[in-house]
C-alpha cells in the first residue's frame, strides 16, 4: 500500500549498509525506517504492525529462541494481520506459529531449494 510505513530490522553491519543504500536508491526514506538491532533482543510495539516479513531469518537464530520470536511477532501484529515466514523447511515453523496463536497456512507452489514459506494470521478474536 502506498501509505504503508515499514520497519526493516537487520543486525549484520554489512547487510545493514546494503539496506540503507537500497532505501536511499529507491527513494523510500520517508516510508522505510531501517533499524540496526537483533530481533531476539528488541521490544516492538504491541498491536502496531499490519504485516511482518520474516524472510530467511529463523535458521540464523538459536532454535531455543524461536518461540519467543514468534510470540513477540504475534503480540506486535494488529488483530487479523499476518506474518509471512520463509526459511528452511527443517525449522518447525507450522508448530511454532500455531503455538504462538497464529492460524497458519503453507504458501502453496513456493519452494526454493530447502526453503518453504508459511503465512500466520493473528485471529480477529482471541
Amino acid at each position: 500500500h502506498k501509505d504503508s510505513r515499514v520497519l526493516a530490522v537487520e543486525n549484520d553491519e554489512r547487510f545493514y549498509k546494503q539496506l540503507e543504500l537500497a532505501i536511499r536508491a529507491k527513494g523510500y526514506e520517508s516510508r522505510i525506517a531501517p533499524m540496526f538491532a537483533d530481533v531476539t533482543e528488541t521490544d516492538f510495539d504491541i498491536g502496531r504492525f499490519d504485516l511482518i516479513l520474516d524472510l530467511g531469518l529463523m535458521h540464523h537464530i538459536d532454535s531455543k529462541l524461536h518461540s519467543d520470536v514468534y510470540d513477540s511477532c504475534y503480540e506486535s501484529l494488529k488483530l487479523g494481520c499476518s506474518i509471512v515466514v520463509q526459511t528452511r523447511k527443517d525449522q518447525n515453523v507450522p508448530k511454532r506459529l500455531k503455538e504462538a496463536g497464529f492460524r497458519i497456512e503453507k504458501v502453496e507452489g513456493y519452494a526454493q531449494g530447502d526453503r518453504l514459506a508459511w503465512v500466520g494470521t493473528r485471529p480477529l478474536k482471541g
